[in-house]
């Protein structure tokens, strides 16, 4: 695939997410898809992912990403992300904030044979934890 169609699933993915449709990953992510930096006590794999997500969803129940910057060299596609949202279901078991948060994440996908297979991802913890008052 060019880096363009690759581009334009990871567009698809952010708006599917956005809309709170997480199944979109069984179209767009491998069946042996690794994620390289899964939550904490997560499996590095789509479901686990997935999961992620729903709980992402479940403690915020507004978020919604904003694709910041989008640059694809090869197989990989980098973007950086803006996550916001209100914390309406309690953040790591505490109890909900009520606060509304905004920070940002980098990933790189690789893709192959049409699909993304192996995700990298640092996100910005530290200024979500202080927007919620927890550090």
């Amino acid at each position: 695939m060019s880096t363009e169609q690759n581009k334009a699933m990871l567009r698809r993915f952010i708006s599917e997410v956005n809309k709170g449709n997480f199944d979109v990953m069984d179209e767009i992510f491998a069946e042996d898809f690794i994620d390289r930096y899964p939550a904490h006590g997560e499996t590095p794999n789509r479901e686990g992912v997935k999961r992620v997500l729903a709980g992402t969803r479940k403690t915020f129940p507004d978020f919604h990403w904003s694709l910041e910057d989008i640059i694809a060299e090869g197989d990989k596609v980098a973007y950086r992300l803006t996550m916001q949202g209100t914390d309406k279901g309690g953040f790591m078991g505490m109890p909900p904030t009520v606060k509304k948060v905004s920070f940002a994440g980098v990933s790189i996908l690789r893709f192959a044979n049409g699909k993304a297979v192996e995700r990298w991802y640092i996100g910005d913890n530290m200024t979500l934890m202080h927007q919620l008052g927890l550090v």
